[in-house]
C-alpha cells in the first residue's frame, strides 16, 4: 500500500489520544500525514509544502532530521526539541522502501537505532504506542 492508510492507526491515536495541538516532530511523510489527518502541528514537513514566506524552513527540517538521527547526542535532541516546542516524537518505519528526499532519507536499515535512541531514555520519554 502506497498512502498513509498504511500508519492510519497510528494517526488515530496520535489524534485521540495526545493533548490538543500537540507538537509532534516525525520524519516529513509522517509530520505531512499528521498536519493532514490530524489536529496536531509538527516541527516541520516537506520542504515544498511549507510557505514562501517560512523564513526558518531549513532550520525545521534539520531540526526534525536531527531529532530522529541516531547519531545526534540525547542532549541536542533534547535541545531541538525544547526549542521547537516539540512534546512527542513519531518514530516511523512503515514506509514501503527506503525514500530519499531533499535533506534527508528514510531508511529502514537504521530504524531499530532510531527506535533505541529514545527507548534508553525512559525517564524522558514516555512510549504512547508501539507497532
Amino acid at each position: 500500500m502506497k498512502s498513509y492508510l498504511k500508519w492510519s492507526d497510528e494517526l488515530t491515536i496520535i489524534e485521540n489520544d495526545l493533548p490538543p495541538h500537540s507538537v509532534i516532530a516525525s520524519d516529513p511523510l509522517t509530520a505531512y500525514s499528521i498536519t493532514a489527518f490530524t489536529s496536531h502541528y509538527v516541527v516541520c514537513t516537506f520542504d515544498q509544502h511549507a510557505p514562501p514566506n517560512d523564513l526558518r524552513l531549513e532550520e525545521r527540517v534539520q531540526a526534525a532530521r536531527d531529532i530522529l538521527s541516531p547519531y545526534v547526542p540525547m542532549s541536542r535532541t533534547v535541545e531541538l526539541l525544547l526549542g521547537h516546542r516539540a512534546s512527542h516524537v513519531v518514530v516511523n518505519d512503515r514506509f514501503p522502501r527506503n525514500l530519499p528526499l531533499e535533506y534527508w532519507s528514510m531508511n529502514h536499515d537504521i530504524f531499530p537505532a532510531v527506535r533505541q535512541k529514545f527507548a534508553a531514555h525512559p525517564e524522558l520519554f514516555e512510549l504512547v504506542y508501539a507497532r
